[in-house]
């Protein structure tokens, strides 16, 4: 991780640390570990580090696999990227503005969402993706994942109280990401959603037809969003009449 930002010549660093079911980090205490790990190696290779222990029980955003993601990232910065994309990746980078002293301490979020907001953070990407070679006109929808395409729906009516990350990885490997340039994963409902059976859930995309099929089923066995009605057990009229006689 840091050698790389070295090489860029890295003065300011913002590394964020996913905590959670699912993910590396399961509790603050290994965060914090990790965190005093980075921030030290920092001072050593003088790079001023800072790290952010974020929520890390469910996806950000919709989308998991190389193209589906970068599709994603670039539908943000054009203005209609998801509500939790956007939410941590401009408190991330209102962080590493106050670091930089581009923002007062405290501010660095809503510089960063005026940012993404005028257009200047889609004008500087363009940039980016010139200098490395490649196509600066590029646009969201010219980005194309996988040519086979699977809907999984819901089987029965109830509530999203869970979108699990490990399992969302899991098939997202099994349609062949990251190796896969187009294989991946997409979200189309997340917690707290009312569904009904028939609903489509998720999408699942792969370039390779036997891959989406292993996904798929994998999706079958253990889906990665869990659904559950409203009634959580029914207590009968005759349990209570009995418990009061004892």
């Amino acid at each position: 991780v840091m050698a790389k930002k070295i090489a860029t010549g890295t003065k300011f660093l913002v590394i964020d640390l996913p905590m959670g079911n699912g993910t590396k980090i399961k509790n603050i205490d290994e965060a914090e570990k990790y965190a005093i790990d980075f921030i030290e190696l920092g001072k050593r290779i003088g790079i001023k580090t800072e790290c952010l222990v974020t929520y890390g029980d469910k996806p950000v955003g919709r989308a998991v696999g190389p193209v589906l993601e970068a599709q994603e990232a670039l539908r943000a910065l054009e203005g209609e990227g998801p509500s939790s994309l956007i939410e941590k990746s401009t408190g991330i980078a209102g962080v590493l503005l106050e670091a930089g002293g581009i923002a007062r301490k405290g501010e660095g979020k809503k510089k960063a969402l005026k940012l993404l907001k005028s257009g200047a953070a889609l004008k500087k990407m363009k940039e980016i993706i010139a200098a490395q070679g490649g196509d600066p006109n590029v646009t969201s929808n010219d980005l194309k994942p996988g040519r086979y395409k699977a809907q999984i729906k819901a089987e029965s009516d109830g509530y999203i109280v869970g979108v699990h990350n490990k399992a969302v990885v899991d098939i997202a490997r099994a349609a062949g990401a990251p190796r896969d340039k187009g294989a991946g994963l997409l979200l189309l409902k997340s917690k707290g959603y009312s569904v009904h059976a028939g609903d489509i859930l998720f999408e699942v995309y792969s370039d390779s037809k036997y891959k989406l099929d292993e996904a798929v089923k994998l999706a079958r066995q253990h889906s990665p969003i869990a659904i559950e009605g409203m009634l959580i057990e029914r207590i009968p009229s005759y349990s209570v009449l009995e418990t009061s006689k004892e």
